[in-house]
């Protein structure tokens, strides 16, 4: 019974995260530099990694990459989501491991480990020369500074949901 609890959970929060991630890919924010996201799908990627670990969280996010590239019809988006779920969940899990970080830092570090590994795929693909340096350094610390305030709105929206879960747990 248990492990049908925890496969309804976790298809609701994929569900939950594939609808933040397609209306964010839908609704863009103005934002000064292109590409700066909140990702609030995160969140719920975030909020598995302290429920349930790595693994979870993982197959979630890459799971939600995949359905969400299917639902905008742009498959290159899978490209750069895919590797940079992968990074950003096992950044996060190693992170959390060290248990030097709050879920704050957690969540800043995946959110800078998925900007970086973004970039660095957008590099392989249309500059493999290195002809525009200013992908890494212009681009890059843009979205890096950028990954401190999404971070932390991420890791106040799954701090927000853990303690709800605990408090209706011990109920």
């Amino acid at each position: 019974m248990k492990s049908v609890k925890k496969l309804a959970e976790l298809s609701v929060l994929l569900a939950a995260a594939v609808l933040l991630g397609y209306v964010e890919a839908l609704v863009p924010l103005p934002m000064p530099v292109p590409g700066i996201k909140l990702g609030l799908a995160n969140a719920a990627t975030l909020f598995i990694l302290y429920r349930y670990g790595y693994k979870e969280a993982l197959l979630v996010s890459l799971i939600r990459s995949f359905i969400v590239t299917m639902l905008m019809l742009n498959f290159s988006m899978l490209i750069y989501s895919a590797p940079a779920a992968f990074f950003s969940v096992t950044v996060m899990a190693l992170v959390k491991r060290s248990r030097a970080f709050s879920i704050y830092g957690v969540s800043m570090a995946g959110a800078a480990a998925h900007v970086t590994v973004q970039i660095c795929v957008a590099a392989c693909l249309y500059d493999p020369e290195f002809t525009w340096p200013g992908l890494f350094f212009v681009y890059l610390p843009a979205l890096l500074a950028a990954s401190v305030p999404t971070g932390c709105i991420n890791a106040f929206l799954s701090g927000s949901l853990i303690k709800c879960t605990h408090t209706s747990e011990a109920a």
